[in-house]
């Protein structure tokens, strides 16, 4: 599998589909699998838009059809070979780099995607500056949880006023939390709920300020968060598991200290 996706990231797609056809068992084998049989499809875009340089309207034709792609069915394999061509004829368009720049991270390509990150916000309006900082900060962890490079991207997403301030400190609270600095990852928290809203409730936020006094090992105050995210929202998987692994805590420490 791992080497499937090494080839993978090199553009070798035809070694890679046969080794992703050896382990077809396997779900996430069967799922790449369905993202390289999409090559040829990314070659014939790939081509239209070399054919059509000479006309705006075709060529924004075809990036929208790259878009709607992008939004409904994630591929990082079209959109890199379909995206490539068509920033050579557009190299200001920063939705673009952006939609690039995820593509090439989904490929392993860390340094090559946060130049395109770059480009994003150099030509990028300034309202979705704050997002673009958050791709970077993500990229800078170069798929692990965190990182303490991160931190000084998420920093300046915070800056960024408007309705995705809260998402942005949202951001930064999980690095802090996955960094260990609960104190900081618990500010960062509590700033959310006067921000503006983003693609989040807050629920998810309660849930990560319980993560925090579970790590502090307040487990009465851990508790209560994940009591509270589950009554914002009965659904919430995550807080149903960690409050239930915290159930009769109390008493097993209880317990150990009278050994």
């Amino acid at each position: 599998m791992n080497i499937g996706l090494v080839h993978k990231s090199m553009g070798a797609y035809q070694e890679s589909e046969a080794i992703f056809k050896n382990v077809v068992n396997d779900s996430k084998a069967r799922h790449e699998l369905d993202k390289i049989q999409c090559v040829g499809e990314a070659s014939d875009i790939a081509r239209k838009i070399r054919e059509s340089h000479y006309r705006i309207d075709q060529v924004a034709e075809l990036y929208l059809a790259i878009h709607e792609s992008a939004r409904d069915n994630w591929n990082e394999i079209l959109i890199f070979e379909t995206l490539k061509e068509y920033l050579k004829l557009n190299k200001d368009h920063g939705l673009a780099w952006i939609w690039y720049g995820r593509a090439l991270r989904g490929l392993f390509h860390w340094r090559k995607a946060e130049k395109a990150f770059k480009k994003a916000l150099e030509y990028c309006q300034e309202e979705i500056q704050g997002a673009i900082f958050v791709e970077l900060g993500i990229n800078s962890c170069r798929g692990e949880a965190a990182s303490v490079e991160a931190d000084k991207w998420y920093a300046l997403a915070c800056k960024v006023k408007g309705k995705d301030e809260g998402f942005f400190w949202k951001n930064r609270g999980q690095n802090f939390l996955f960094l260990g600095r609960l104190d900081e990852a618990n500010e960062c928290f509590e700033k959310v709920y006067d921000c503006h809203w983003g693609s989040f409730e807050d629920d998810e936020i309660l849930y990560f300020q319980g993560l925090v006094f579970r790590a502090k090992k307040d487990f009465i105050r851990a508790r209560s968060y994940f009591k509270e995210s589950l009554e914002d929202n009965p659904e919430n998987s995550k807080s149903k598991k960690a409050l239930n692994g915290l159930e009769g805590i109390e008493e097993c420490i209880d317990i150990v200290k009278g050994f």
